[in-house]
């Protein structure tokens, strides 16, 4: 995990008293800046929310192979009229990032958190069994996962014109399309 730490930082983590945080920026129709603490904490000329023991987050997974692996947040406690909003709001594909930080005795951040992870909405899914408690999850699925998605793309003339506008570069290929060709025959 000292890869790609500042020098305050690491002799942060080295520290007799640690004191980490983790920052999230979620993307919804506006982002929303929450960390794991209490109050409102200011960082990069934002202020974000303390929601202390109502977030959740699942383990953050790191692997030696190139593979997608995406985390799960958890919400607990909205109000019910933040459940309705918030069911008007997730949409997939939206972005979100999380970011270690560590404070420092009074309270401020220690040099720029550490983004652990950052991934693209999946599934929003928001249990309100416990109508006192809803708890809302959000999926997130690593941007790897895009290199596996089907590109339905194709060589002819109007995707041509699609990405290059006024290319006529493609215009005769259609008619190309079933035609048989003799290589090597007199």
């Amino acid at each position: 995990m000292s890869r790609g730490l500042t020098t305050d930082m690491a002799t942060g983590l080295q520290a007799p008293v640690v004191r980490p945080i983790l920052l999230f920026e979620l993307e919804f129709s506006t982002v929303q800046y929450l960390w794991t603490g209490i109050g409102t904490l200011s960082w990069n000329s934002q202020s974000w929310l303390g929601l202390g023991n109502m977030l959740e987050v699942s383990a953050v997974e790191e692997t030696d192979s190139i593979e997608a692996r995406g985390f799960t947040l958890k919400l607990s406690g909205a109000p019910p009229d933040q459940i309705e909003l918030a069911l008007e709001e997730l949409q997939t594909r939206r972005y979100g990032i999380i970011r270690l930080g560590l404070l420092d005795a009074s309270g401020a951040i220690v040099s720029t958190p550490k983004i652990m992870c950052r991934g693209r909405l999946d599934v929003g899914e928001i249990d309100d069994s416990n109508p006192e408690k809803p708890i809302i999850s959000l999926q997130y699925e690593n941007e790897l996962i895009d290199l596996e998605r089907a590109r339905e793309w194709r060589y002819t003339d109007e995707h041509q014109k699609l990405l290059h506008d006024g290319d006529a570069s493609l215009r005769y290929i259609a008619q190309y399309a079933d035609k048989v060709i003799y290589w090597g025959r007199g």
